[in-house]
């Protein structure tokens, strides 16, 4: 028995077929992560254990055995990426996607100054991207209605 792919489902039953979920292509699938560790919704821990990292100046994983176990993960991520920690926060809010500045906080101001930088310059989420991406499957992508 073969098995069609997705986009031939789609494209023999229509847009229809397609959920009509304005942020589907925005959606985070998996927990959010720190430079490879996961976190929770905002990942303080982790970034207390990089700004500890940062404040120490500390270069070697093995240099963050001495902290607390919970700021562990923060700190051996600052350690392993050698990232200027502007361009650590940078990374991290585009790998997570951040679109709140308030999660931007917590791991040093350099740090949230990179986070931020992402953030001003992210698409909007009134953007329709999933629409912009399908220009000929609009209609399946109705626009983000305000207050949602």
């Amino acid at each position: 028995m073969r098995v069609l792919p997705f986009a031939c489902v789609i494209a023999v039953l229509g847009a229809a077929a397609v959920p009509a979920s304005p942020d589907r292509c925005r959606e985070a699938y998996q927990a959010r992560t720190f430079f490879g560790y996961a976190c929770d919704a905002n990942c303080a821990l982790h970034k207390a254990g990089f700004a500890w990292a940062e404040r120490h100046g500390i270069t070697t994983p093995t240099a963050c055995a001495a902290i607390d176990p919970e700021l562990l993960a923060g700190c051996s991520a600052y350690a392993a990426e050698g990232l200027a920690p502007f361009d650590a926060g940078y990374d991290w809010a585009l790998e997570n996607e951040v679109a709140d500045p308030s999660l931007c906080t917590g791991a040093g101001a350099a740090f949230g100054s990179g986070c931020r930088q992402y953030v001003d310059e992210a698409p909007s989420r009134e953007t329709n991207r999933c629409a912009e991406a399908w220009p000929k499957r609009a209609e399946a992508f109705p626009a983000r209605i305000p207050g949602r």
